[in-house]
């Protein structure tokens, strides 16, 4: 709501001060966007330990709703910007991601595994997501966060 200004002014810090008190909590999806927040220095300063941090957390659940946090702990350890580039940690994040069967981590792992010449490197045996999954879940990962964004 006050990350994009949905009904009030946009304000970052409001945002980040509402997911900070979700996450608190223990909203998971919440604790991702304050990994995100974090990451960007969005409504505070840029800290990649505390993006790490809260990604982790979110992480832990292991399933479907913690695939973003799952997917960027991969970015961040792919990108090196937490730490010296680790492709070994990134492809098993995106791995843990995909095996939650979110439909956009699947092309992640095969295009990990292209770059670094895992061949082998493939989601057969990973769960697809399924068609079942009501829309907010057929979504993309990030625009089902903005379904599942703070009270």
């Amino acid at each position: 709501m006050y990350l994009n200004g949905q009904g009030v002014k946009a304000s970052p810090d409001k945002a980040f001060n509402a997911f900070q008190a979700a996450a608190d909590r223990g909203d998971i999806t919440s604790q991702c966007w304050l990994g995100l927040m974090y990451e960007n220095g969005t409504g505070t300063s840029q800290d990649m330990a505390q993006a790490v941090k809260w990604y982790e957390t979110s992480a832990q659940r292991g399933d479907l709703i913690a695939a973003p946090a799952m997917t960027a702990l991969g970015r961040l350890y792919e990108s090196g910007k937490v730490c010296a580039r680790n492709t070994g940690t990134a492809i098993g994040w995106y791995r843990k991601a995909a095996a939650t069967g979110e439909k956009g981590c699947h092309r992640r792992v095969a295009a990990a595994g292209r770059r670094y010449g895992h061949q082998a490197l493939t989601c057969r045996g990973l769960p697809q997501q399924r068609a079942d999954s009501g829309p907010a879940l057929g979504k993309p990962f990030w625009a089902r966060m903005t379904v599942l964004a703070v009270p």
